[in-house]
């Protein structure tokens, strides 16, 4: 009811809304498709550069877009210890693309051992453990 998701919102600005139990509930309670979707399936990909920014490091992520999508990549990205100082989200045909400009706790650009563990961290958030490709 709009009641409930009022109620949901306030509580979720005020930090005490369990955003990961809600997804889950409601992933689970969508009906699967059956029917084989025309739209191709991409592998998951993230990319980084360290130049379209002065000041923070931009990770792009390109993936099928899904439920909760930019809330789970926000979430890693915040797990990590990142601050997300802007971020672009976009939508076609069922493909995401994400960018995130995120610095680290020191307010400074990643460095290569932490971009590699990202890279892991965000691929396994989106669930190919791996899979992906870097580019």
């Amino acid at each position: 009811t709009a009641h409930d998701a009022d109620a949901g919102q306030a509580h979720a600005l005020e930090g005490t809304f369990d955003v990961d139990a809600a997804l889950e509930k409601r992933r689970t309670s969508q009906p699967r498709r059956t029917t084989k979707s025309s739209r191709p399936h991409i592998e998951p990909r993230i990319r980084f550069d360290q130049e379209a920014s002065a000041v923070a490091t931009v990770v792009e992520v390109r993936a099928d877009d899904q439920m909760g999508l930019v809330y789970m990549l926000a979430h890693s990205l915040s797990e990590a210890g990142l601050d997300i100082r802007f971020a672009k989200i976009a939508t076609a045909r069922s493909q995401a693309l994400d960018v995130f400009y995120v610095t680290n706790a020191r307010g400074g650009k990643l460095d290569a051992e932490s971009l590699a563990r990202l890279e892991r961290k965000l691929l396994a958030t989106l669930g190919t453990h791996g899979r992906g490709k870097r580019h």
